[in-house]
């Protein structure tokens, strides 16, 4: 069973970033003025074309309050969701392993946008910030040098508790925890 969780919130944290948006008619909305429904909801369609590529429908009822709950789960255009990423928060129910795998992927996605770029000041603060959102319990230190840039290289240290670790080592300190291992 713990496996299956494991996956499903691998899952969760691999696919595509995904934004929803609720809407709670109540039975009587649904019952008496449905076309005011979907006035609603075409209407935030409207409003936000722009930044959605897609999206579908999950619709349960709350268990709190027995009412009808519609989500509408949008898929942002790639401009939007190139900044968008699952909460690191999931992760510590990941073995630490699986953790270090997951962010390792999202360092490469992150290093992958930018190969292809000069690696200049403004590339490298982008990459930082990036960086950030993956590891905002630290500071992304960028120790790229002239040697470096001559070879393409891109440098960034995690400086975490007075210490400094290359990107590999840190991840290879998240995998050492051995956490639900």
């Amino acid at each position: 069973m713990r496996d299956q969780i494991f996956d499903k919130i691998w899952e969760l944290q691999t696919q595509k970033p995904t934004i929803n948006k609720f809407f709670t008619f109540s039975i009587e909305d649904l019952r008496d003025d449905p076309g005011g429904c979907i006035d609603a909801i075409e209407e935030y369609l409207e409003r936000h074309h722009d930044k959605i590529e897609n999206f579908t429908f999950d619709a349960w009822i709350d268990e709190a309050t027995f009412t009808p709950v519609l989500m509408m789960r949008m898929n942002p255009v790639a401009a939007i969701a190139n900044h968008l990423f699952p909460s690191n928060l999931l992760n510590s129910l990941l073995p630490s392993s699986r953790e270090a795998d997951l962010l390792r992927e999202r360092i490469t996605n992150i290093l992958g946008k930018y190969a292809f770029d000069f690696n200049d000041e403004g590339t490298r603060i982008r990459v930082a910030s990036e960086l950030g959102f993956i590891f905002p319990e630290a500071e992304i230190v960028d120790k790229t040098d002239e040697e470096n840039i001559d070879k393409g290289i891109l440098n960034f240290i995690i400086r975490l508790e007075g210490h400094d670790y290359t990107l590999e080592e840190y991840l290879e300190l998240i995998a050492s925890k051995k956490r639900h291992e």
